[in-house]
């Protein structure tokens, strides 16, 4: 039997089990609705986003919206909906539990026998894997272009910095070795600057000044820097020792993960790397782990050509 020969209400039902049945997320919105409301989705959806259709029936997507979502993208989409015609691209989703997740989405326009305008399909992907492999790429194609420079090794460590936000991190805060007991700061880099402002302020807390140049004395918050530094492995979260005081502050903010990452060439340390992450981003995965011993052994690879 062919498809033309199928009657209306089993291309119905057929179409309604082809879309039930797919592992594409796809929903349906009303476009005869100024506000476009959803009066359908399919189990894919549901399984990506966690969220059911009895929850978000009549609801605009924008729930899936959030903190970190590319406003620019955002407005292309309103654009398309406004001129009523096909529109893609990837952008940062959240996910019911506020878990983030790139969204390859199309937006389709579909009109009835007469041609009217009557609803907006939507087809979404969870391509965050494929995102996040290429924003790797990506980070290391730009620190191998710093390195390439043969800047100063402070400068190029600074660079390095700026170069993984917010790609990598929320906020990164460097310090180099010293012949002292603790290392020294030259830098706390992120997007938020009360962030930075805040994390700089609790870091320094109790320290000296030379010139323009902050050292750390005796203070507890380094110690995160002196164990990844002096075992020249990464220190996770769990492992570094934040005084409460900073600590607390920083949870009060949504802090979700910290990775620090000594900064060596054949066996020498030459400083750290402390990377930070804010709610709703994940902690960092293994794969990542690795991803920032490798920028960190590049920066080591810059102090050892310098000695």
């Amino acid at each position: 039997m062919s498809i033309s020969s199928l009657k209306q209400n089993d291309l119905l039902w057929l179409r309604d089990r082809a879309i039930g049945s797919t592992e594409v997320s796809v929903v349906i919105a009303d476009a005869r609705d100024p506000s476009c409301p959803l009066v359908d989705v399919n189990p894919a959806f549901e399984q990506m986003t966690g969220y059911s259709l009895a929850e978000i029936k009549g609801q605009n997507c924008r729930f899936l919206q959030g903190p970190k979502s590319d406003p620019a993208i955002l407005g292309a989409i309103r654009e398309a909906v406004s001129q009523r015609h096909d529109f893609s691209a990837v952008l940062l989703n959240y996910r019911k539990d506020g878990t983030p997740f790139w969204n390859e989405l199309s937006i389709s326009p579909v009109r009835d026998q007469l041609g009217t305008l009557t609803h907006f399909v939507g087809v979404q992907r969870d391509v965050t894997e494929r995102e996040r492999t290429i924003r790797q790429l990506k980070l290391l194609a730009g620190i191998s272009a710093i390195v390439d420079q043969r800047a100063d090794p402070e400068q190029t460590a600074r660079a390095i910095a700026e170069a993984t936000i917010p790609g990598f991190a929320d906020l990164c805060t460097v310090r180099l070795a010293t012949p002292e007991a603790y290392p020294r700061w030259i830098g706390t880099y992120g997007t938020d600057q009360n962030l930075v402002d805040l994390t700089i302020a609790l870091e320094q807390d109790g320290e000296t000044h030379e010139g323009n140049t902050p050292r750390s004395r005796a203070v507890s918050f380094p110690s995160p820097a002196v164990r990844a530094m002096s075992r020249s492995t990464p220190a996770m979260l769990d492992e570094v020792a934040l005084d409460d005081r900073h600590r607390a502050q920083l949870v009060d903010l949504g802090l979700c993960a910290v990775l620090v990452v000594p900064i060596i060439a054949n066996d020498i340390v030459f400083g750290a790397f402390q990377f930070y992450r804010f709610d709703p981003e994940p902690p960092f995965s293994p794969t990542e782990i690795e991803l920032a011993r490798d920028v960190a052994g590049r920066a080591g690879s810059v102090f050892e050509q310098a000695r």
